[in-house]
């Protein structure tokens, strides 16, 4: 197994079974943000279940598919989600098995040996702690080379490249850009989105304000016409605590929640808690304080219980949820 820098900017870091890694600021990462610890994560990889347990060492916070693990606190990294090392930053992945990219741009070390061979030999000499079936090559670690994820296509970036996709843009003007979300939470779920190249709430500041209400006078424009002014569909208008995507977005999202899309209980509660500030706070926010508050430990409310947001019955699970409000409308 190893972990890969979504960015390339540094080697894959190969994780042997069982065997604690640790990472953090150092030139081997080519991570010199000081908030990032030399020791900020601790990571054990387990083959045979092809995942890690990442423990967060340093003080400031890793994140996990946007959700902060908390210092000293476990947290499990499956192949396909999102390892951001420190603040939402320098995104990892978990794979399997090197891409051919990965493994032709290795650098070699100051003796001229590849220290990825290195590694590579290292993991050789201690197969007998590596699990059964990752010795004898099952899926686990063989089959054809994936394919390289470049900077601009990791997903983190994906609003950046939908942004000028015709088939989703439903509006835009000078200002700001708006399409449908590609994985809709609700019958109606649109992104309005500042041309301007802002990275999110946190970027905000006093001059954005009179942009903020704009997006916020779009999406509601948006709404109105996309639901042919029927009264009894209700929408809201805000942004996630902690956005998982780069770029500053404002969803539009009616409150019916009908929606094949709409799978766990991260996408409930990123919607349902106070996870989702609505627009009006925001600019409230920037209008008087001339910045966003931090919100960064509202990530927990992502593992709230699964409630109706009408009427507030808890549920004990998404088929279960998604019964109870269509009859609770």
């Amino acid at each position: 197994m190893y972990l890969q820098c979504c960015n390339h900017t540094h080697e894959p870091i190969m994780l042997l079974d069982g065997v604690a890694v640790t990472i953090g600021r150092s030139a081997g990462t080519k991570i010199l943000d000081k908030l990032c610890s030399r020791t900020q994560l601790q990571i054990v990889a387990n083959h045979s279940k092809k995942y890690a347990m990442v423990k967060q060492l340093g003080a400031n916070p890793s994140q996990i598919d946007g959700i902060n693990i908390g210092q000293g606190k476990t947290d499990k990294l499956s192949v396909g989600k999102i390892l951001h090392v420190v603040g939402m930053k320098y995104p990892h992945k978990l794979s399997i098995y090197l891409s051919p990219k990965d493994v032709d741009d290795r650098k070699c070390d100051k003796k001229g040996t590849s220290s990825l061979k290195s590694r590579e030999n290292m993991h050789n000499s201690q197969k007998n702690k590596t699990s059964e079936n990752f010795d004898n090559g099952t899926a686990a670690d063989v089959g054809p080379p994936r394919a390289t994820v470049s900077k601009s296509s990791h997903w983190s970036q994906g609003l950046k490249s939908s942004m000028t996709d015709s088939s989703l843009q439903v509006y835009k003007d000078d200002r700001v850009i708006v399409i449908k979300d590609k994985y809709p939470k609700a019958k109606f779920h649109f992104l309005v989105m500042p041309v301007e190249n802002i990275v999110s709430t946190v970027h905000l500041n006093s001059a954005h304000a009179s942009l903020l209400d704009h997006m916020w006078k779009v999406g509601r424009d948006i709404a109105k016409r996309s639901c042919d002014d029927d009264t009894k569909t209700r929408f809201r208008y805000g942004y996630h605590a902690v956005p998982s995507m780069s770029h500053l977005h404002m969803h539009v999202i009616s409150q019916d929640f009908d929606s094949p899309s709409l799978k766990t209980k991260k996408h409930w509660n990123s919607f349902t808690t106070e996870y989702f500030v609505d627009a009006e706070d925001i600019i409230h926010e920037i209008k008087t304080e001339g910045k966003v508050k931090n919100r960064r430990h509202m990530t927990e409310l992502l593992k709230n219980a699964l409630r109706c947001h009408i009427c507030h019955t808890e549920l004990k699970n998404m088929p279960q949820l998604k019964k109870h409000i269509k009859d609770c409308r």
